[in-house]
């Protein structure tokens, strides 16, 4: 009987143990990918969306104030997307890339990285448009000739 009573309670404290450092890794994990989204400016990014989409708003709604739309944006809680963005993280990247991903940002051609992707992403959606409007131009054209055969 002392003997279960013994093997039962070295189980319980394995498990309490490796649970307990699963949440302390969990958390510093966790505690990695803000501070990953913070130093690659991921909240600025998409209070930046957020600043494109509400002219797109205000034409389809131009009745409701300006007043209206600074008090909306106001509200928001960035945290909140950030929070609902960290899963995506830890799904992708275990602990260890967070922290060579951090070490990579920290460095000049991380900080330059972080500095230009807004640009880099401008542009390319840009290409990215007009390759578009040729996909679609040379599709139709296609489909033309498709009929006439």
């Amino acid at each position: 009987m002392r003997q279960i009573t013994r093997t039962i309670m070295i189980v319980i404290s394995a498990v309490t143990l490796c649970m307990s450092t699963y949440a302390e890794t969990s958390d510093a994990k966790r505690a990695d990918i803000k501070r990953l989204m913070e130093v690659t400016g991921s909240g600025e990014l998409a209070t930046q969306m957020l600043n494109q989409m509400i002219p797109a708003f205000k034409q389809i709604y131009p009745m409701i104030p300006d007043e209206f739309w600074n008090e909306f944006v106001a509200e928001l809680n960035m945290d909140e997307l950030i929070e609902l963005c960290i899963p995506s993280y830890d799904k992708c990247f275990t602990h260890d890339e967070i922290k060579e991903l951090l070490k990579f940002y920290e460095t000049p051609i991380g900080k330059k990285m972080i500095q230009v992707q807004p640009q880099i992403m401008q542009e390319c959606m840009m290409a990215g448009q007009m390759w578009g409007k040729q996909i679609g131009a040379k599709a139709a054209l296609k489909i033309e000739n498709y009929k006439k055969d």
